[in-house]
């Protein structure tokens, strides 16, 4: 999100001037119905577009692409005289603003006339795309996005079972006529700690991934699912570790070394991941 708006930032003189030009070819004094068609033809980022009167009060229905709505004919649109400047030639261009009705960053226009104001919301990322300030290939990304959304709810899906395994195997090893068994409470934490790291990776696909793709357009994303997934990795390692010790100090010491070994292990992926994270905000700092 923060992306698109240094997009615009950076060409938002090009991306007022196109605004203008198009709108200057309708040439409106008003806006009706069939205005709006034209807007609507002209701008497939247009997604609303009314009149106000010189008092700042809606005189126009709400116009959408394929619908009108009238419910806000004649309210007080404060804007228009409290919170815009508009320029000598009579229009002003909003900066990026997240949109109430669709949840996605939007831009406002304002067009001056006679008789009033026309005021058009575009949908700032297909602006960019229409643009071509943006590049983006949504066929690759609907194939991706449905590619990790079937991986992720399939992770979900393992570490729930898993977590459930893990209940039913230490409620079975306290049911009556059983042995307690401390092997059974080893496998029990074992399976509901890979079912947590299972089940935070799955997260983290579906969060980056799936439900926010549209918004990730940070360049360090990358770097922060990696280290996030890192972290994961490490946790679950480390439950194991102790576990293992644990299970070793109650059967054969002399198999302690191999205990070591995977302490020594995790001891150098915290050391690789601090590294890593080191180099990576120097990286973004420079």
């Amino acid at each position: 999100m923060k992306n698109l708006a240094n997009i615009f930032k950076e060409n938002k003189n090009m991306i007022e001037s196109f605004i203008a030009t198009s709108v200057e070819n309708v040439y409106p004094e008003r806006l009706d119905r069939q205005t709006s068609l034209k807007f609507f033809a002209a701008f497939k980022s247009l997604e609303v577009a009314y009149f106000l009167d010189k008092t700042g009060h809606q005189a126009s229905p709400t116009y959408l692409r394929n619908a009108t709505d009238e419910f806000h004919i004649g309210s007080k649109r404060e804007f228009i005289n409290t919170k815009i400047k508009m320029k000598e030639n009579g229009t002003f261009l909003s900066n990026p603003y997240i949109n109430s009705h669709t949840g996605q960053l939007s831009i406002t226009y304002v067009k001056q006339t006679a008789e009033g104001s026309i005021v058009l919301d575009f949908n700032l990322t297909k602006m960019l795309l229409r643009l071509k300030l943006l590049d983006l290939n949504f066929k690759m990304q609907k194939l991706n996005t449905y590619t990790y959304g079937l991986m992720g709810f399939s992770l979900v899906a393992i570490a729930i079972f898993l977590s459930v395994y893990a209940v039913l195997t230490f409620l079975a090893s306290l049911m009556p006529f059983t042995d307690i068994s401390l092997q059974a409470t080893f496998k029990s934490i074992i399976a509901l700690t890979l079912g947590l790291a299972i089940f935070d990776l799955a997260k983290t696909i579906l969060e980056q991934e799936v439900f926010n793709k549209a918004m990730a357009f940070d360049k360090n994303e990358d770097n922060r699912i990696f280290s996030k997934f890192l972290v994961s990795i490490v946790i679950a390692l480390s439950i194991e570790a102790l576990m293992v010790v644990f299970k070793i100090a109650l059967t054969d010491h002399t198999e302690m070394i191999y205990a070591f070994y995977l302490i020594a292990g995790v001891g150098i992926l915290i050391l690789s991941l601090g590294l890593y994270n080191f180099f990576s905000k120097r990286q973004r700092v420079n």
